[in-house]
Order: C-alpha cells, then sequence, then structure tokens
C-alpha cells in the first residue's frame, strides 16, 4: 500500500510525504515511486497520523448503566464486536484495564492471530481490589500483602501484560474517591509487577489514593478526579502519567432520561471538577496519555476519539493532545519503539484525517481511512 498526497503529523514534525507499507510495516516515508504491484490510495490533501493509542477501555462492557464489567455468557461475544468497533473507529492500541477473567487476554491473542479484527490489546486480566472495594464484582479480589502479591502473579501468569490496582472508591460512591488498599499493598504489587518488568496502573480518585500510588511507583493514575495541588506535585515528582478518562462521565449527562437524578447531579461536578484538574496538571507539568474508559455507561466502543476532542474543549492544547494519544501514550504501554509514530520501521497503525489535528482536535473524529497492521479495516 501506499499512501499519496498527504501531510505525515506525528510529534516528529510535519512534513509533506508519501507512507508506503509493506508487511504490516511502514517501509518508506518520503518521495519514491511505486513499482505498480501496491494499491494506492490518495489522500486528496489529508493528514496522515499514528493510529490512536487508547490507555483505558473495557472491551468486554456493553456500556450499560448496570454493566458489571461483563460477568455473563455473552462476554466473549461482546469482546469480538467491541475490538472491530474500536479499530474501525480509529483506535488501533488498547490498554484494557479490567475483565472477570481471561476474556480479553484471549482477544488479544485472537486479533494477534488473525482470527479476529481489532487492535492491538494491552491487557490486565481481572483488576485487584480489597474485599468489596470499587468493582468487587468482576476483579480479584485480595486483602494484605501477601495476598496481593499472590492476585498480581496470577494475573500475570494468564498473560497479563499490565496490572490494574482498585486504589480507591469510585467518585460516584458515597465515599467520592476514598482510598482502599494501603499503601503497603500497593507497594507489594509494584515490586512483585516490577520483578517481570510489568507496568501498573491505579484507579485512584481522591488526593490520598493519588499520592500513595504515586510515591509507590505505580506506572499510571487512572482518572483522579479529585486531585488537588498535593495530588499534582507527586504526580509530577514521581513522573507518573495521568490518564483523564474525561469521556466517561460526560455520557451520563447526554442521558438524563436514562441515569438517577443523584448519578446526574454528581456527574456535573465531577465534569466541571475535571476541566480544573486539566489545568491543575498542566500547571505541574504531569505526563498526559489519552484513556476513554470505553464500556462504560454509553460510552460507546468505537466512539474513543470524543475523548481527543474533549480533551482540547477542556483546556488542553491541541498539540498536548497529539502527544497523549501517540507518542506518551506508546511509552506508557512501553511500545514507542514499535507504534506512536510514522516512522519508517514501526506497525503501519495510521489514520487519514481530514484536518490537522494540531489546529483542532475534533479532527480526529473525522477519519477518511484507518490503516492497522497495514491493512485498511475502515
Amino acid at each position: 500500500m501506499i499512501l499519496r498526497n498527504g501531510t505525515v503529523v506525528d510529534t516528529d514534525g510535519e512534513r509533506d510525504a508519501d507512507v508506503r507499507v509493506e508487511d504490516g510495516r511502514i517501509a518508506d516515508v518520503g518521495g519514491f515511486e511505486a513499482d505498480g504491484d501496491e494499491d494506492v490510495y490518495d489522500c486528496d490533501g489529508g493528514y496522515v497520523v499514528p493510529g490512536i493509542i487508547d490507555c483505558h477501555v473495557h472491551l468486554v462492557s456493553e456500556c450499560l448503566p448496570t454493566n458489571r464489567h461483563g460477568d455473563d455468557r455473552m462476554r466473549w461475544y461482546r469482546v469480538v464486536e467491541n475490538a472491530r468497533d474500536t479499530v474501525e473507529g480509529g483506535v488501533t492500541t488498547v490498554r484494557d484495564l479490567n475483565a472477570p477473567d481471561a476474556c480479553v487476554i484471549d482477544g488479544g491473542r485472537a486479533v494477534e492471530d488473525g482470527k479476529i479484527r481489532g487492535p492491538r490489546v494491552v491487557a490486565c486480566g481481572q483488576g485487584i481490589c480489597c474485599t468489596g472495594g470499587h468493582f468487587s464484582g468482576s476483579c480479584r479480589e485480595a486483602d494484605g500483602v501477601a495476598e496481593v502479591r499472590r492476585a498480581v502473579r496470577e494475573q500475570i501468569e494468564r498473560g497479563a501484560k499490565v496490572v490494574k490496582l482498585m486504589a480507591t472508591s469510585s467518585a460516584y460512591s458515597s465515599t467520592e474517591g476514598a482510598q482502599e488498599m494501603t499503601r503497603d499493598e500497593i507497594e507489594a504489587a509494584v515490586e512483585v509487577a516490577g520483578m517481570k518488568d510489568v507496568p501498573v496502573a491505579a484507579h485512584a480518585e481522591g488526593k490520598e489514593g493519588i499520592v500513595a500510588c504515586a510515591e509507590a511507583g505505580v506506572d499510571s493514575v487512572e482518572h483522579a478526579k479529585y486531585a488537588d495541588e498535593e495530588a499534582a506535585r507527586a504526580l509530577a515528582e514521581n513522573d507518573v502519567f495521568w490518564v483523564p478518562t474525561l469521556k466517561a462521565s460526560r455520557m451520563s449527562l447526554r442521558h438524563p432520561d436514562r441515569v438517577s437524578d443523584a448519578k446526574l447531579e454528581k456527574a456535573e461536578r465531577v465534569v466541571e471538577r475535571q476541566k480544573d484538574v486539566v489545568d491543575l496538571f498542566d500547571e505541574y507539568g504531569v505526563r498526559v496519555a489519552v484513556g476513554s474508559d470505553a464500556g462504560t455507561s454509553y460510552n460507546n466502543h468505537g466512539e474513543n476519539a470524543e475523548e481527543l476532542a474533549l480533551m482540547s474543549r477542556y483546556g488542553m492544547d491541541e498539540e498536548d493532545v497529539l502527544e497523549a494519544a501517540t507518542a506518551n501514550a506508546a511509552e506508557l504501554l512501553g511500545m514507542e519503539d514499535e507504534i506512536g509514530y510514522v516512522r519508517e520501521g514501526y506497525a503501519a497503525d495510521l489514520l487519514i484525517l481530514d484536518g490537522d489535528p494540531r489546529d483542532d482536535a475534533e479532527s480526529w473524529k473525522e477519519q477518511q481511512a484507518v490503516v492497522a497492521r497495514g491493512e485498511r479495516v475502515a
């Protein structure tokens, strides 16, 4: 495949160049002649950018308020459907952060083997929570240092490429993001995962949990809805990524007839707070990686690109959104030598957009074509 008449854009900058794809990889970025055997796609002045990397999804989930991350017999089929919708929506790599078993890990293997269509999948298997903790219905419950260590080892043995901790309650619970895992438990999880070179992501909503996770050495903090200056400083000083998941709360507000008044009221407060957190983290230089939380209430798979538009609407610079969706996200996944750039030798995971995403983040939703693993999928 050759992509002609486009402008290549990534965090390396802009260049007027054609892109040749061979055997699922970018073979050339520049000026060259076709040999007659390739399929030629005319970008018609569009922008060739890396595929979106979404660092927080739930491929097993059905996007309904009652969903508990798919603990039912239909979960296997949803993983197949949701993976297809996700990649066709321009997301070429995902990090999946909780399922009731190994179904998403297995789904990722099926994508790699070419059995189903979907993005690259970096999955945690089951998240780890305390007894009765956040998403205890589908997570692996573990109490105390020894049990947490065992739980981490179980997920890695299953094939997990990331460990997910539920360090706090939900922002929507009565405790509004209170810490639920102890510092010792979080440190134990980080230590054991580190032995296998597996990164750790932590659901952390309130300040105490965010600070505990940052100081314990997790790689990313998810959500951070109730962060303050102390939390921002802890993330920055410990070089921990923030994965905002702005879209999740916003979607509830778009369906007021299907969500309780109490949840709507809290969602409105959360959305306003998230805008302040975006400004706060920018001030402290906290690094950001995109995560949509696709699979939560009305947060549909395949519509992940809306997260990037929201990041801009909430105050992030468009150049920073580009970095968060590509280079930063690739680094967080430990895949910066494989994805996240339009470079020779890199995986041919590419989007052709109508507009320049550095000028308008809404352009991420205006996709002419999606190329995943060198094959056009949309």
